[in-house]
């Protein structure tokens, strides 16, 4: 059966919208196969079917195809106040998956900007406001690393002791194991808790950093 240009743009749109949406691995091939003609569909259709491609690419793991794909329905957005038939905050939720794409992929700089700016466009965005904390903490600071090696050479030098206690202090110096044990516990405790202040200072600092430009947000100070 043969098909007028248009109404065959039309059969490649209702395919598309006939699969399963769950189906992402088969939307991504189909849209792929036939980006062409995709294309060449009426601007609404276009940005509908694309914005079902962005999701599919997200949720089979596809961050970089993603990327690359999402800052043209985004400016659409923008431009042409598109939004889908099921989906009137499409923007923000395109924002939102673009951030946690660079997030997958450790680009936590990028991630924390785009979430900085959903929270300044709504502090009331809790999934944004979590989601920004997470990528903040997962940018560890310079004491955090310091604290993390110390700790880390106090765990080996406690392995080294328990070592030396099996090896030499057990059988030559047995009058000595309570004060060595003592001292490996000392020594271990000591990594145990730097590590920990570590980053429950950087978690706190985090947390206060993001309330007060929540709260400044609120307030139209940004």
């Amino acid at each position: 059966m043969n098909f007028s240009p248009s109404t065959y743009r039309s059969k490649i749109y209702q395919d598309f919208k006939e699969m399963d949406a769950a189906e992402h691995r088969s939307m991504v091939r189909f849209f792929e196969d036939n980006q062409k003609d995709i294309k060449s569909l009426e601007l609404n259709e276009y940005f509908e079917l694309l914005c079902q491609y962005l999701v599919s690419l997200h949720e089979t793991g596809s961050y970089d195809k993603y990327i690359q794909n999402a800052d043209y329905a985004i400016e659409a957005c923008i431009v042409h106040n598109l939004t889908t038939p099921n989906d009137k905050d499409i923007y923000r939720k395109l924002l939102f998956k673009k951030a946690a794409c660079h997030f997958s992929l450790m680009d936590y700089e990028k991630a924390s900007h785009i979430w900085h700016e959903l929270v300044k466009m709504d502090p009331t965005d809790e999934e944004s406001i979590k989601s920004l904390k997470r990528c903040l903490w997962k940018q560890k600071p310079n004491y955090v690393k310091k604290t993390r090696a110390i700790s880390i050479l106090l765990f080996m030098l406690s392995a080294l002791i328990i070592a030396g206690e099996l090896i030499v202090i057990k059988h030559l110096f047995p009058h000595l194991e309570e004060d060595v044990q003592m001292i490996r516990s000392l020594i271990f405790f000591s990594g145990l808790s730097l590590l920990l202040l570590g980053d429950l200072l950087h978690h706190s600092k985090v947390n206060s950093r993001i309330n007060s430009f929540v709260e400044k947000a609120m307030k139209g100070k940004l």
